[in-house]
């Protein structure tokens, strides 16, 4: 039998000037987690950072993040109840907006994120 797609799998789209191992730092950081080569375990997220190879040098707009520089492979730690998960994500967008850093994280639960993951969706216009 084969398994479906999980529900609780994130991946997260970074563009920064970083090296991978100085993306690694600050993400181990923030997620309050343990680097080993180019993966993260913290005590909410399990993540391994990742060299996008359909970068494009000078990408900046969210909508074009497919072409940003990295992008996280991200999934709960054994044990992290939902809520916690999801929580951890957002303060892991957060925190690299803060930095500077283009970020947009693709999901099942984006509307229960900030600003729905950071990709800027269009807003409905007002009637004239």
């Amino acid at each position: 039998m084969t398994e479906g797609p999980n529900p609780d799998y994130c991946q997260m789209f970074i563009n920064c000037d970083l090296e991978r191992a100085g993306l690694v730092a600050v993400v181990a950081r923030i997620a309050l987690g343990e680097s080993d080569g180019d993966t993260v375990r913290g005590p909410v997220l399990d993540l391994d950072v990742m060299r996008n190879e359909d970068w494009r040098r000078g990408t900046e707009n969210p909508r074009d993040f497919l072409f940003f520089r990295y992008y996280l492979d991200i999934e709960p730690a054994a044990g992290a109840v939902n809520a916690e998960y999801v929580a951890a994500i957002g303060a892991l967008l957060t925190r690299l907006w803060e930095q500077g850093f283009g970020a947009v994280a693709v999901c099942d639960f984006e509307d229960q994120l900030p600003r729905q993951g950071g990709y800027p969706r269009a807003t409905p216009s007002t009637p004239t």
